[in-house]
Order: C-alpha cells, then structure tokens, then sequence
C-alpha cells in the first residue's frame, strides 16, 4: 500500500496533482468547512475531479469499506476492520438553543441545572447516541421529551423555533456564532467532547489528489476547531 502510494505520489509530482477524488463527508464538516475548502482548492487544483457525499457514520463507513470512497471524515468508533484511520480532531460538545429561549450564549452551561429539555438526539444508528446517553445517564440531565432525527438541517431548523435543544459538535455550530438565530454553549462540568478521525481503505493506496484534499480539509477544520 505504501509503495503504491509512493508511486502516485511520483506521478502527481511529474504530471501535477490530477483525477477524480471522492470524499464523504459528516454534515458537521458540510456545514462550516466545507465551502471555503472547496473554495480555495478547487481554484488551486483545476485538474482535480472533486465529488462529496454527506452522510452519517454508518453510511460513509459502508462506502469506504466498498472503495466507492476514497476517504470518509466521521466520529472515532472500534468497528475499524477493513479500514486505515487517522485522528482528525478533537470537539467540544455544544449545547444548541434558539435565540428566544433564554439559554446560554457562548458561556458554559451545567446541563444537569436546566429544566427538564426538550432534546434533538441521533438515531441509535448514529456512532454518537451511545456517548450522548452515557453523559446523559451518568451526570442527571433531565430530559422532557426527546426526538429522534438524523437531519441535520431539521435539527437546526426546529432548534431555531424555540421550543427544542441539541447537543452537536462545535464545528457544525461555527456558523451561529452571533448567537442571532441560535445560542451555542459548552456544554460543562464535566466537558464532553468527540473525536473524529479520517478513515480510508485498509488495502487500497490514497491518491495524491485524495491526500490534497483531506489535507485541506483538516487545515480548515483545525482553525474551526481551535477557535
């Protein structure tokens, strides 16, 4: 695998950096990272065939398994057979409200202190529930009633509506900043937090213009991340 990498990479190197390069991606990198990337790289690699497929962890990991991915960004999990992974970044966990609720904006929040919510969580397919019902479980949130959804887009749209909260990755939530339509606040005492990895092909090499794009990925993601 190594040596075939090393020889696209001499190729790319000979030729420029060119072909098709197919990436799945989690919406909570579609959301805030995902334009500028393509943004900037698309204009820097003319000769590069980009194609994104956003889907959740399940999905995306299926797809790689099946090569019809070059690489997926999707939370760290054990079910790793079959698959290359490398750490992509760690995430705090925020607790997402709408503006008109009267929760916290930017400042930490002890979920255990709210009245009971109204709670947006993953389906159990979803890599995430397990952790989310654990912190739940162990640290006495009290919750009203709960929606099941894998639609980012929903959730984000119900939240916005006031009666309904989510716990989702700071990343996704880079783009409510302002705190006008939705207030984003670390969830605390104790943290929580993802990790998310890169996962590829145990045995197919990465393409140069794969390892383009993941590095410019992960570049975006760091400063989103970090800030």
């Amino acid at each position: 695998r190594n040596l075939d990498a090393a020889a696209g990479e001499a190729r790319a190197a000979a030729v420029g950096t060119s072909g098709p390069v197919f990436a799945g991606l989690m919406p909570a990198f579609t959301r805030a990272a995902l334009a500028p990337v393509l943004d900037r790289f698309m204009g820097a690699h003319p000769n590069i065939e980009v194609k994104v497929v956003e889907g959740y962890s399940g999905a995306l990991t299926d797809m790689v398994r099946a090569q019809s991915l070059d690489f997926a960004l999707v939370p760290a999990s054990t079910a790793n057979v079959g698959l290359s992974v490398t750490h992509l970044v760690r995430d705090r966990e925020m607790l997402i409200s709408g503006a008109g609720q009267g929760l916290p904006h930017g400042a930490p929040v002890v979920l255990s202190e709210l009245d009971p919510i109204n709670l947006i969580a993953p389906t159990r397919s979803n890599v995430r529930r397990q952790k989310l019902e654990e912190y739940i479980e162990t640290h006495n949130v009290r919750i009203h009633r709960l929606l099941e959804m894998d639609a980012m887009m929903g959730t984000l749209e119900l939240v916005a509506l006031g009666d309904w909260v989510s716990i989702l990755p700071g990343l996704l939530c880079a783009n409510d900043s302002d705190g006008s339509v939705r207030h984003v606040a670390p969830v605390d005492a104790p943290p929580l937090y993802s990790e998310f990895v890169m996962i590829e092909p145990a045995r197919k090499p990465p393409s140069p213009q794969a390892a383009a794009l993941f590095e410019a990925m992960r570049d975006e993601i760091v400063r989103l991340a970090s800030g």
